[in-house]
C-alpha cells in the first residue's frame, strides 16, 4: 500500500510528532503534494476509520482501506491523519508535472532541488503564507 494524507499543508508543520512505536516522525517538512482527482483515478481511496466491530463486518477487498479510529491504548485518534491509500506502489514517473509539487523546509533546499525535480518546488513557509491570504 501507498499511504497518503489529506491534511491541509497549512496544518502540516504543526502536526509533526514522533511516533515511538514506529521509531519515526510523522508529518515531516518534506513531501510531494499530488492532485487528489488524479490519485482517485489511480484507485486511491479515503481510509474508513472505525471500531473492531466495523472491521468484522467489512468485505475483504475493503479491509486494506480501514483503520481503527483509536490506538489500542486510546492515546491516538488516527482520524486526524485523514489518510488515503493506494494499492501497491505509486509510480511517480507517471505523475504529470502540472498535477504535483514538492515541498521542502528551506529556501536553500528549494533552490538545490528545483534543478532535479520534474515538479515545482516550494517551501513550507510559502505554503503557510498562501493559506493566510485565503
Amino acid at each position: 500500500m501507498t499511504c497518503l494524507t489529506a491534511v491541509p499543508l497549512s496544518q502540516y508543520a504543526n502536526r509533526r510528532i514522533f511516533r515511538s512505536h514506529l521509531s519515526r516522525w510523522d508529518f515531516e517538512h518534506y513531501g510531494i503534494a499530488i492532485d487528489c482527482e488524479f490519485l482517485k483515478k489511480l484507485g486511491a481511496r479515503q481510509v474508513f476509520y472505525g471500531t473492531q466491530q466495523n472491521w468484522n463486518r467489512l468485505e475483504s477487498q475493503d479491509r486494506p482501506f480501514f483503520q481503527l479510529k483509536n490506538s489500542t491504548n486510546g492515546n491516538i485518534d488516527w482520524r486526524a491523519e485523514r489518510e488515503w491509500r493506494l494499492r501497491g506502489d505509486l509510480d511517480l514517473d507517471k505523475v504529470p508535472s502540472q498535477l504535483a509539487f514538492v515541498f521542502v523546509k528551506t529556501k536553500q533546499e528549494r533552490v538545490a532541488l528545483q534543478t532535479q525535480s520534474q515538479w515545482p518546488v516550494v517551501t513550507v513557509e510559502v505554503l503557510k503564507n498562501l493559506n493566510l491570504h485565503r
